[in-house]
């Protein structure tokens, strides 16, 4: 066990009048340390989570309330809470994506991700131009039948 030396002098060495403010100022001092609060590993730590997005004006959803666009974030990094997130990104043209995450605390994530364009759906009143001349297709005229 290491062996601690005091800086304060012997009791024979001080009259009771020093001896009496060293005492005070030690409680005086350990009482105001009480309000001292020092983290233990039990609190939790913020985490923190990058975007590398594509498009970068993709709106961000964490457990469905919007957390504004990836560009909108200082250096595209949010900060996020431990536990498990449901993060979904969505832009104007393009295929939202969802995600189920286990964030865990006092760690920095990257989310990479490309969204992907979305297809228009073709409107099935109108045929399918096939020749590419933006022409509608006419319906193909069947031959008849030769008299016998």
């Amino acid at each position: 066990m290491p062996h601690i030396t005091s800086a304060v002098p012997k009791a024979r060495f001080c009259n009771l009048p020093t001896a009496a403010f060293i005492v005070w100022t030690l409680a005086i001092g350990l009482a105001a340390c009480s309000g001292v609060q020092t983290a233990s590993d039990d609190e939790i730590e913020e985490s923190y989570l990058e975007f590398d997005v594509e498009p970068a004006d993709a709106e961000i959803y964490l457990d469905d309330d919007y957390q504004g666009s990836v560009d909108g974030w200082h250096e595209q990094v949010m900060p996020i809470e431990a536990g498990s997130r449901r993060l979904e990104l969505s832009a104007d043209g393009y295929i939202s994506q969802r995600f189920d995450i286990d964030v865990n605390p006092g760690r920095w994530f990257t989310l990479r991700v490309r969204l992907e364009p979305a297809v228009e759906a073709p409107d099935p009143d109108e045929p399918l131009d096939e020749d590419g001349d933006d022409e509608p297709l006419q319906a193909p005229s069947h031959p008849t039948a030769p008299d016998s």
